[in-house]
């Protein structure tokens, strides 16, 4: 498995480390350019500046950032944007805040990439149709889980008319594809519900329902266009076939020992 979910954090913060996958090269991590980083407090937040309880980490509102491929030979931009919101810092000795008093982090939110980010590579063999539905759910997977799920639930209908399966209600057509690839169709099965989830309104989604399903999905994209078990079994028989054919071209000949006696 290539899938990381903490890859995909929520937020992210001046001090977060390099997240995601480049959408380029595909191989590189985002890493924030800090320099680039910039945020506007909403008006809500500022007009409540004036309130006599108002604390820093009643702060809220938008920005805009840049992160830079981390490898060397790519360093491709992207550009992102969401929300912010101020939070309290806790530190590892409570009675540190007695002296130096507290401290506020400043966590962002993104709602938007672009280029979108590539939750999962894909096969090469990947049919288009497919690709393009999966590229979808990517770009509205920050602003929209549900929507997402969505795309990904149409991305299913897609692989099994790939897979020659007659058209019908998505949970029967799996329940067909299960009785040639059980173990398959089981997982499609496990992802169909969280598609049912986003294509419900008032369903609530979030990211980590999303990257909680993209193993499964992962695993099936592999067995069906990367042929990942058949291209081991191939392999798994000719190394049979190497030793056996050894093992003949070593075997004494009939009538002798081992020991040429």
């Amino acid at each position: 498995m290539n899938f990381e979910a903490k890859s995909w954090p929520e937020t992210f913060t001046m001090e977060s480390g390099p997240f995601g996958r480049c959408p380029q090269c595909n191989q590189g991590k985002l890493a924030l350019d800090k320099a680039a980083l910039k945020q506007r407090e909403s008006k809500d937040s500022e007009d409540s500046h004036h309130i006599d309880a108002w604390e820093p980490d009643n702060e809220q509102g938008y920005f805009t950032a840049i992160f830079l491929c981390t490898e060397p030979n790519c360093s491709s931009p992207v550009m992102a944007c969401g929300t912010y919101d101020v939070s309290r810092g806790k530190y590892d000795d409570p009675d540190t805040e007695q002296i130096f008093g507290p401290f506020y982090i400043t966590n962002y939110r993104p709602d938007f990439f672009t280029p979108e980010l590539p939750i999962l590579p894909l096969p090469e063999e990947c049919t288009p149709e497919i690709s393009a539905a999966l590229h979808q759910a990517w770009r509205i997977f920050w602003s929209d889980p549900g929507a997402c799920a969505n795309r990904i639930r149409a991305s299913i209908e897609l692989l099994l008319d790939h897979a020659s399966i007659p058209q019908k209600k998505l949970h029967h057509r799996i329940e067909d594809y299960q009785t040639r690839e059980p173990e398959l169709g089981h997982l499609l099965m496990a992802i169909k519900w969280l598609g049912n989830a986003g294509s419900h309104s008032g369903a609530e989604l979030n990211r980590s329902d999303i990257l909680e399903a993209i193993p499964l999905l992962e695993e099936v994209l592999i067995e069906v266009f990367g042929k990942r078990r058949a291209k081991l079994r191939q392999r798994g028989a000719a190394m049979i076939q190497r030793h056996t054919s050894k093992k003949h071209d070593t075997a004494p000949i009939s009538g002798t020992t081992s020991d040429g006696g």
